[in-house]
């Protein structure tokens, strides 16, 4: 886990993704960049961060259980992105991706996931 500096308000069990400078986040919006759960347990889901404080985001050489709250339909074993609402919804080709499911669930589901980073590739038949 790291530590970092809220730029923009940012809800617990809801992706991030780096601010304007170093050491800052930001809500993330879509799946054109990394993001990173905001740390919580599932009774913290959508407790809002304030601007200037300070933050825990999950990173993938955290091996722990983390809660998000869904963005739409999950299965278990998806990679999970960032919807417009900081929500986690799956990942499709060539999303950037912040975490792993570990339970299926539906919109406004607060599931169980592991934080994972990377880009999603469909391979080829």
């Amino acid at each position: 886990m790291w530590s970092r500096t809220v730029q923009t308000a940012v809800k617990c069990c809801r992706f991030a993704k780096r601010g304007a400078a170093d050491g800052q986040i930001v809500p993330a919006t879509n799946a054109s960049a990394p993001c990173f759960p905001v740390f919580g347990e599932a009774t913290d889901a959508d407790l809002e961060i304030a601007a200037g404080k300070t933050v825990a985001i999950v990173t993938d050489s955290d091996d722990r259980e983390i809660f998000l709250i869904a963005g739409g339909e999950v299965t278990e074993f998806q990679f999970l992105t960032s919807d417009t609402n900081a929500a986690a919804v799956a990942a499709s080709d060539g999303d950037c991706y912040g975490a792993q499911a570990l339970q299926s669930g539906s919109a406004g589901d607060i599931i169980k996931c592991r934080a994972a980073q990377g880009k999603h590739y469909v391979k080829a038949s």
